[in-house]
């Protein structure tokens, strides 16, 4: 045991012990130090009970060969007289709504939607967009061009057309003229209302973003538009441990639109069938729209201070302030009690000669010289 303790790196000195030095400084420091921790907390509580999420955002690649369609949010199609005045006659032009199919290197196929009135309103309730046209089924996409499965939606704006004779002269019918048509669409505009539906930045709410997009032809062109749709797919990190047995609410998806990008091509106001005659049941189309989905996926992570992390938090933050104003407390205190003893050997003094607040007392009484005698003489008479 000897020669163990011989290892002993560590070994103790002893030391004179006296009361804690304490002074106004150092109980200022306290109530300082109080404060700082009850702030703190305070401002952590708050922030813990009204969180702001931290979010971190990727773009990643979608999954070849997907089977899972995404249903694109709610649209339509509003054309505006002169630009600014709502204007739908069949007699003039209609939307067509299609949902596209297609495979690698196949032929793409076309079911008819339909389409039917309706509007959009703001997040206070008021009608923006009215006598809109909208597809009377639901559509959805998935894939691209290179995938064995694709859907896109097909949107064509087509003149209203009585069709021609077998001389590739126009039909009477209840079309307008021709002339008549083409001024009104080149004097206005058409716009696209898409009322998606996204998750609030600043907490877990979500809400309806409305866009417009607006788009004017030119005289002779045809326009192309493809619309590219991409999937958020938000992750909600749990706060506390129950909270990632609810899968619903941690796990969200949202369909939003991501680019768009346009083509020109020359207006064709008729198409040359078998025999190179006219082909009677083409229809004129001013302008197309696609409404695809994009290569690239958003995978967005959402963070909120978990309960952990305030009491982590809260712990730092007192460890920190009690730090600083402890070393800063202890220095000044200890500054001030070299300077009471300055001059003195601690080593003689004893633990009686200080108070509770660690102030020596100077209990040492020497009787003046001209006052020894008399003391002398008082002594000797009692």
């Amino acid at each position: 045991m000897t020669a163990l303790r011989i290892l002993d790196m560590f070994g103790y000195e002893p030391d004179y012990t006296f009361p804690g030095y304490r002074s106004s400084f150092g109980a200022w420091a306290s109530v300082v130090l109080a404060a700082c921790v009850l702030l703190r907390c305070t401002t952590q509580v708050i922030d813990f009970i009204n969180p702001t999420p931290i979010i971190s955002e990727n773009r990643l690649m979608f999954k070849h060969d997907m089977s899972e369609g995404f249903g694109l949010p709610t649209f339509g199609f509003v054309f505006k007289r002169a630009g600014w005045r709502p204007f739908y006659d069949p007699s003039y032009f209609t939307f067509s709504f299609k949902q596209g199919s297609s495979g690698r290197a196949a032929n793409s196929s076309y079911v008819d939607l339909g389409d039917e009135p309706c509007s959009f309103v703001d997040a206070h309730g008021r009608i923006v967009e009215d006598e809109a046209r909208c597809p009377a089924s639901s559509a959805d996409v998935v894939g691209s061009f290179f995938d064995t499965r694709f859907r896109f939606v097909h949107i064509s704006l087509n003149r209203c057309h009585n069709g021609t004779d077998s001389q590739g002269r126009a039909k009477p019918g209840p079309c307008r003229r021709r002339d008549e048509i083409d001024q009104l669409i080149y004097e206005g505009t058409v716009s696209l209302a898409l009322a998606q539906r996204d998750l609030d930045p600043g907490s877990n709410s979500e809400y309806t973003q409305l866009m417009t997009i607006k788009k004017q032809f030119n005289r002779g062109v045809h326009a192309t538009y493809d619309l590219f749709f991409t999937v958020r797919f938000v992750t909600i990190q749990p706060r506390a441990f129950f909270d990632q047995l609810d899968t619903a609410n941690m796990n969200r998806k949202y369909v939003i639109l991501d680019r768009v990008e346009a083509s020109f091509t020359d207006f064709r106001t008729e198409r040359l069938g078998r025999w190179n005659q006219v082909d009677p049941a083409f229809v004129p189309q001013y302008a197309a729209f696609f409404l695809m989905l994009t290569d690239e996926k958003l995978d967005q992570q959402r963070k909120f201070p978990s309960v952990f992390e305030l009491v982590e938090s809260l712990g730092a933050s007192f460890l920190f302030f009690y730090i600083i104003f402890s070393l800063l407390a202890a220095r000044w205190n200890h500054v001030h009690f070299s300077q009471q003893i300055k001059g003195l050997d601690l080593r003689d003094l004893t633990r009686e000669q200080f108070n509770q607040f660690g102030r020596l007392v100077d209990r040492s009484f020497q009787v003046p010289r001209e006052l020894q005698d008399r003391h002398a003489v008082a002594n000797a008479g009692y």
